[in-house]
């Protein structure tokens, strides 16, 4: 019982950083540097969990739960309306999203199977396998950013391209 009103702070965390970084980053009219910073602070939480021990400084791991938190939870929500927002046609943005929503159900497999009842308290195989796909968003979100800018230096330095904005 305990346990579960422990989460409430944590998910209230989450909730909050998904609904002010989704502000933030449309007022900013971009998402990329909003994922690639997110990721980062995910990755963050991950190494204080796997760097504390749980029995001896359990406020340290409570701690990185929120960075883990303010980290994965909007960077989903951003991904989806970055993806959506570049895929184009509205056919186009259906079956993107669709395949987003495919993979990242992929994950509840795969969780089943990294986060072993043998691996309690510290969970370092769990912890290690999210915080590498972590590390994936985290460059292919900087890689997209980065082609993306320079996508969007071309059309405006050209004066016959179409309009289309990458973000």
């Amino acid at each position: 019982m305990k346990a579960q009103l422990l989460t409430i702070p944590v998910y209230v965390s989450g909730c909050f950083s998904t609904i002010a970084f989704g502000v933030i980053s449309d007022r900013a009219h971009v998402r990329g540097p909003f994922v690639t910073g997110l990721s980062f602070l995910g990755i963050v939480g991950y190494i204080l969990l796997l760097a504390t021990d749980p029995e001896t400084q359990p406020q340290a791991g409570y701690a990185a739960t929120f960075f883990v938190a303010a980290g994965c939870f909007p960077g989903i929500s951003l991904t989806l309306a970055w993806s959506a927002g570049n895929a184009g046609a509205s056919l186009k943005k259906a079956t993107i999203l669709a395949l987003i929503g495919m993979v990242g159900n992929l994950g509840g497999i795969c969780s089943s199977f990294v986060y072993r009842t043998q691996d309690p308290p510290r969970f370092r195989l769990g912890h290690s396998v999210v915080m590498g796909f972590l590390g994936m968003t985290f460059f292919g979100s900087l890689f997209a950013t980065l082609l993306y800018r320079r996508l969007n230096l071309a059309i405006e330095q050209s004066p016959t391209e179409k309009n289309t904005v990458f973000r």
